[in-house]
This record gives structure tokens, sequence and C-alpha cells, in this order.
């Protein structure tokens, strides 16, 4: 008996939205396991064009861990938020500079789900691990490797998110101090002064792109670093935030910031 198409397609997208709901289910776990046990809930009044999700009450929440990809007020990929009940966890510092509250999103929908799980998985964020606010971020590192390598949503050809390669200077130098980039290429050497490590992606170390730890972070007791010169050779990826000294640089705050990757 032949299987009509429509029917066909029908089954297709019942397999996908079952999938998609048990992933988003076993997120909702993950939140739970990687942030606190302390929860508040409130329901979204407003979003701000910083991506600041507003409760009713007036709480201002910040989403921890992640980027999003685009903030505009048309195209802003939080505005769906409003209305909806959603629940907060903390994974870390409680508060950014701004006073706003650093926060993991549960959206109480049909299904709850962690809401930086399912942007970073579908390619509408970057993520990010920044010092203080790291339990989570693990687990998004891994969802944006899926991202990635099934180029889903910002992580298509041509979209938003790219990997620069370490050899691409005239796109790097171009960039704005303090934008967001992850950087490819292969370790050449790593150096040290008094209070830094560097490691070098070419013999010319005053102009190639460069990625710095300070020594007090390799040298803590918690310290989650690998031996660096091991890396010597390997393929890394470096995420941070683009900063200029003699060359491009990215300034490491935790160990989370450097992927390597298979040989």
């Amino acid at each position: 008996m032949s299987v009509r198409p429509f029917h066909s397609f029908a089954i297709i997208l019942t397999i996908f939205f079952t999938c998609l709901t048990a992933s988003q289910l076993n997120a909702a776990e993950q939140l739970r396991a990687c942030a606190s046990n302390e929860s508040k809930s409130g329901v979204v009044e407003k979003i701000t064009k910083y991506n600041e999700v507003i409760l009713k009450g007036g709480e201002r929440l910040y989403l921890a861990n992640i980027l999003l990809s685009d903030a505009s007020s048309e195209k802003n990929p939080l505005q769906f938020l409003i209305g909806k009940k959603v629940s907060y966890y903390f994974s870390g510092r409680k508060k950014d500079r701004h006073n706003r509250l650093l926060v993991q999103l549960l959206v109480n929908d049909q299904t709850s789900y962690w809401l930086q799980s399912s942007l970073v998985m579908e390619g509408k964020a970057q993520a990010i691990a920044i010092p203080n606010n790291i339990n989570c971020a693990q687990l998004l590192l891994q969802s944006e490797k899926l991202a990635r390598n099934s180029q889903r949503g910002e992580w298509g050809a041509g979209k938003n998110f790219k990997i620069v390669s370490v050899d691409d200077m005239k796109y790097l130098k171009r960039q704005p101090q303090g934008s967001f980039q992850i950087v490819r290429g292969k370790i050449v050497n790593v150096g040290r002064s008094a209070s830094n490590v560097f490691l070098n992606f070419s013999d010319d170390w005053r102009q190639d792109f460069t990625a710095v730890i300070s020594s007090r972070l390799i040298k803590r007791k918690d310290s989650q670093w690998p031996e660096l010169k091991s890396l010597i050779g390997k393929t890394v990826l470096i995420r941070g935030w683009l900063d200029f000294w003699n060359g491009p640089m990215i300034r490491l705050h935790t160990s989370l910031m450097l992927e390597q990757e298979s040989d």
C-alpha cells in the first residue's frame, strides 16, 4: 500500500515536534541541575531594545550566558515572551553592573523549557562564558556546537554567526573593539610574562592574533585550565571580546572560552 505524500509529511512533522519537545524537557531538567534551587516566577510585561525582560512586578531580567543574534525592535527574538509566565533561576552572580538580574529563564508554556538552551539550539543565540557565571555555560556551549555543525539559524551560510580564521587578519582588524568573536587557529607557541600567558598563532607575535590568560587564573587551586604547552600544534576555538594589543587579541577569563577541536 502506498503512503500519500501529505500523510508522509504529517508523520515527519509529528516526529520532529515530538523530538523537539523531548529535547526541551531534557533541557529544563538540565537547567534545574546547573542552576540554584532558588527560583521566582512572574509574567513578562515587555522586552526592551537592550533585550531586558521586564516582569509585571517591575523586575529587570537579563539572560545570562548568551548573546542574541539580533536586538532590533522588529526582529527581537524575545518578543514572543510578552504575556507568558516564566520562572527565573540564578547560575552564579545575581546582578550585572546595570543592576539587572542575571538569570536562566524557564518558560512555562504548554511544556516548560529552558529559554537559553532553546535559543542556542535554534541558532538564534551564541553561548558565552563569563567569570562568576559559568555553572550552566558548559551545557549551552555543547548546544551551540550542535547548532553550528547543523548550520541552524544564524549559523547558516551568509548569516550573522561565523567562526573567523586567525589568518583572516583583514577581517579581525576591521571589527570594533569589544565585539564578540569566535576565532579558530592552530597554536604555534606559548609565551609567558610575569603576569600573563600568551597563546600565539604565528611566529610574528607582535602582529598575529593572540589569546591572553592571566597567570593568576592559571595558578588558582580550582583552575580548570589544560596544560597549555600540550596545546601547541593543536587547533582551538577562542571565544570572547576583541581587543587590540599589538595585533588583535582576546583575553580569556575562564577555561570555557577555549575549546580544543578534535584532530
